[in-house]
């Protein structure tokens, strides 16, 4: 523990806080028929308040805020898809196990 405790200290500045979010699906809004998570490599991540259809699955919280979501199985079809949800696109890879 002695050890441990310092390191914990000089990581401080790196963690951020984490917040727990209700979403529920729009399928209304979905550019897509769903959201398929089985055998995808990649997911495309971004949030708006826009109020129209939207590229990716949508999922929107309680006080209006939509997050856009899709899955690719290449790393040119998550460019892709990032492309489409614009700068603030967040890509996330996964490591298959």
């Amino acid at each position: 523990m002695a050890v441990l405790v310092p390191l914990g200290k000089r990581k401080e500045d790196f963690r951020e806080s984490l917040t727990t979010i209700r979403l529920t699906h729009r399928a209304d809004l979905d550019g897509r028929s769903g959201l398929r998570v089985a055998g995808a490599r990649f997911l495309v991540i971004s949030t708006t308040t826009d109020q129209g259809q939207s590229a990716g699955s949508v999922f929107q919280s309680g006080d209006g805020e939509r997050f856009r979501i899709a899955s690719a199985s290449t790393p040119a079809s998550a460019e892709e898809a990032a492309a489409q949800f614009g700068a603030g696109a967040i890509r996330l890879a996964g490591v298959p196990q």
